[in-house]
């Protein structure tokens, strides 16, 4: 998406640098696929590679230090939209850490940290990360959530 006003000639550099970038992908994939590559191929590689990049934009926020929740909300939805569950549920447990890093968050990250360990189930050294930073936040995720009563618990 053009972030310029349309007509400037920051927006035709867009559009051009944009084409260009097209031109060169479609180059790209003609020459390691052949002149009839699978076009669905292409958008899952182009969409793992914006979670890809999402998930690394978060990573270099947390290096310096930040709790970003955006960054790591954007790795997360970006994973999902790939249908990449444990990619998505290492989003969602660095996204729980962002939110924790607030005070009284519980209510908060649960839903998160749920979410995660569902999508981590065949992950087991990222699920348990993720039960790991539940217990540390006296969450039981054996237990039923915030928002459930115990008889809508599903074990």
């Amino acid at each position: 998406m053009n972030p310029f006003t349309p007509g400037s000639p920051e927006y035709e550099a867009w559009e051009r640098a944009e084409a260009a970038t097209l031109d060169q992908t479609h180059e790209v994939f003609t020459r390691w696929l052949g002149d009839e590559y699978d076009l669905d191929a292409l958008d899952v590689t182009l969409a793992t590679a914006a979670a890809e990049r999402a998930t690394w934009s978060a990573e270099k926020t947390r290096l310096h230090g930040l709790a970003d929740v955006q960054a790591w909300t954007s790795a997360a939805n970006a994973w999902e939209s790939c249908g990449q569950p444990h990619g998505t549920a290492y989003a969602l447990w660095r996204l729980a850490e962002a939110i924790s890093s607030g005070s009284d968050t519980t209510d908060l990250v649960e839903p998160v940290l749920r979410r995660a360990e569902l999508l981590a189930v065949e992950h087991v050294p990222l699920r348990d990360e993720i039960r790991a930073l539940a217990g540390s936040r006296h969450i039981d995720l054996d237990g039923p959530g915030v928002h459930e009563t115990p008889g809508d618990h599903v074990a």
